[in-house]
């Protein structure tokens, strides 16, 4: 199995941004969590990334929770094996201990700032971040319209009968691959596998391959993908299997993927390779129904997609603006001590494997 693969956790939504933090790693059997806090280009990223590094190199399994404003940038690292997470806690995805100092504590990065020097530039600050904030509003109104038109498209398509043979399928999917694992109910972890970001609709393509030996590709245009996973999910935990499920962005309420990684089993919406098996939900569409709509259907998915990439237009000016804020900060970080302080940070961690 690789030893690494890569998640969000929150994501770009037409409800704003949507947060999964909550669900980052089990606290009821987490060994240590770490918060961090720290100022726009406080180094938060790069102290994750060297920790990280630092655990690849020990051999042990690591997530990587990237940031869905900047996919180049690490929002947290998971270290499942030795149940041992890092975070960055700070705004939108607001995290604070739940178990203070006995699970969870925070890292004050901070430490590494000169704020005597920053409180002469406070009003250059206080500018630059009303500045990278505003575009986020015109965003969240371009994918609530995308998902509007999307959805229009699919209820053109859906049928209770559509549904109700897709559901037949995930009965007989589940009952073959879902071996019961005694009576404790399996545990889910909530993650995105895809989000709307300044470089567009950006997917970790290279996670399911990492997860999962066998991977069902679900063709759905028609709406009812959640349905049916939604159904596997719930028989996979009943068999007292772990699952991963992995949301929809444009609709944070749906199913968009699932992973079983201890049947090395995946379902997925779209393309990764060469699937184990295909699922043609969209032969359950009416064919008069699929023909009287084609028009307005394709127009729908057409305005969505360019809504789509209208918001990501945005959320790439948001970031232009946000870079400009790191710019005024980054001078003022201690990046040579904050990077010892990974390195002693990741050793920590590291016994923890031999343990």
């Amino acid at each position: 199995m690789t030893n690494t693969y890569s998640f969000f956790l929150g994501a770009n939504s037409p409800r704003g941004f949507y947060s999964c933090y909550a669900s980052l790693i089990d606290l009821e059997s987490a060994a240590e969590v770490l918060v961090i806090k720290a100022p726009p280009g406080g180094g938060k990223s790069g102290f994750m990334r060297r920790v990280a590094s630092k655990l690849i190199e020990a051999g042990a399994e690591v997530e990587y929770i990237y940031c869905s404003s900047d996919p180049g940038s690490l929002d947290g690292v998971v270290f499942p094996e030795i149940g041992v997470a890092i975070v960055d806690g700070t705004s939108p995805h607001v995290v604070e201990p739940s178990y203070p100092y006995a699970v969870d504590r925070y890292l004050n990065l901070g430490a590494y700032v000169d704020h005597r020097s920053l409180e002469r530039l406070s009003g250059e600050v206080r500018r630059a971040i009303t500045a990278y904030r505003e575009p986020y509003e015109d965003a969240y109104r371009c994918l609530r319209a995308a998902a509007y038109a999307a959805e229009s498209a699919d209820q053109l398509l859906w049928s209770e009968d559509a549904e109700a043979h897709a559901l037949k399928r995930a009965a007989g999917i589940a009952k073959r691959e879902f071996r019961r694992r005694g009576g404790t109910r399996g545990k889910e972890k909530l993650r995105f596998l895809s989000g709307f970001t300044p470089q567009g609709y950006y997917v970790h393509k290279k996670t399911p391959a990492a997860l999962c030996d066998r991977i069902y590709e679900i063709d759905d245009d028609c709406g009812i993908a959640h349905a049916m996973l939604a159904y596997l999910r719930g028989a996979a935990l009943d068999a007292g299997l772990d699952v991963i499920s992995c949301f929809d962005p444009l609709a944070p309420e749906k199913l968009a993927h699932l992973f079983i990684p201890e049947e090395r089993l995946g379902f997925v919406r779209g393309q990764f390779g060469e699937p184990f098996r295909r699922v043609r939900l969209s032969a359950y569409a009416d064919p008069e129904q699929r023909a009287s709509c084609r028009g307005r259907v394709r127009l729908l998915r057409k305005m969505s997609s360019e809504l789509i990439d209208d918001a990501c237009a945005y959320f790439a000016e948001a970031k232009r603006r946000h870079d400009l804020l790191e710019e005024i900060y980054n001078p003022y970080v201690d990046f040579e001590s904050l990077y010892a302080f990974a390195e002693q940070t990741a050793a920590e961690i590291a016994d923890r494997l031999n343990r």
